[in-house]
């Protein structure tokens, strides 16, 4: 095998593990449904509005939540572990459009200890990538609900502050991972007493394969071909 051959299959195998990396967890701000991330050309598993009736947002479904339930829409499901789950409705905020309706209601911890919350997405494919995001909004001021997140395939992000834009106003958490297997837990861990994490709604969308890796592989594959025929 010739040396550029190498190179491409090497290039292409680097390639494959930098793709496979799971659990990336960012954050970032967001006003309503124009920079929400939701649209209708993606494919999503699940799309839920947590403590309200649902909605439709840029032409996606968000499906009615709860503690646990299966999307309907998308064909997803879910289970959250929330102590001492209390549910809070027609908190008013700055989001525009039909995201304000899912920011409006929740559900939250009302254990006096620090509040530590999961949430189980089940009917995903092993190998395959996806991005879960968390749509929320502010409940006071900066500085007052500062959360440690994380996922079971190695994602942090340590010191999000759901309040930190400010009270009303919307923040996103987006986890980029590769499924190992069939489902993903992500844990919301408060970091002082009774600010626990706000669940208003999630989605989980499918993350397609960039094309550059096939080109890649079929370009590696072609030229290995064209040699052998050569010799």
């Amino acid at each position: 095998m010739g040396f550029k051959i190498k190179a491409l299959l090497s290039a292409f195998a680097l390639f494959s593990a930098a793709t496979a990396n799971a659990g990336i967890i960012t954050s970032q701000l967001f006003t309503g449904d124009a920079d929400s991330g939701v649209s209708s050309a993606n494919t999503y598993t699940h799309a839920v509005d947590v403590n309200g009736t649902g909605a439709t947002v840029n032409g996606v479904t968000f499906v009615p939540g709860g503690a646990s339930g299966t999307d309907a829409t998308h064909g997803g499901s879910w289970t959250f572990s929330i102590p001492s789950q209390n549910a809070f409705v027609n908190n008013t905020n700055n989001l525009t459009g039909s995201i304000n309706q899912i920011a409006r209601d929740f559900l939250y911890s009302g254990s006096a200890t620090t509040a530590t919350e999961t949430l189980t997405l089940s009917g995903l494919t092993p190998g395959q990538k996806y991005r879960a995001v968390f749509y929320n909004v502010g409940f006071g001021g900066p500085g007052g609900r500062i959360q440690n997140v994380t996922d079971d395939q190695g994602g942090a992000l340590n010191g999000y502050d759901e309040n930190g834009p400010g009270d009303k106003n919307g923040s996103l958490i987006i986890d980029d991972y590769t499924a190992t297997a069939a489902s993903i837990t992500i844990t919301i861990a408060s970091q002082g007493n009774n600010i626990s994490f706000h669940q208003y709604g999630f989605s989980n969308q499918v993350v397609p394969e960039p094309a550059s890796a096939g080109l890649l592989l079929i370009g590696a594959t072609g030229l290995l071909a064209r040699r052998r025929r050569a010799r």
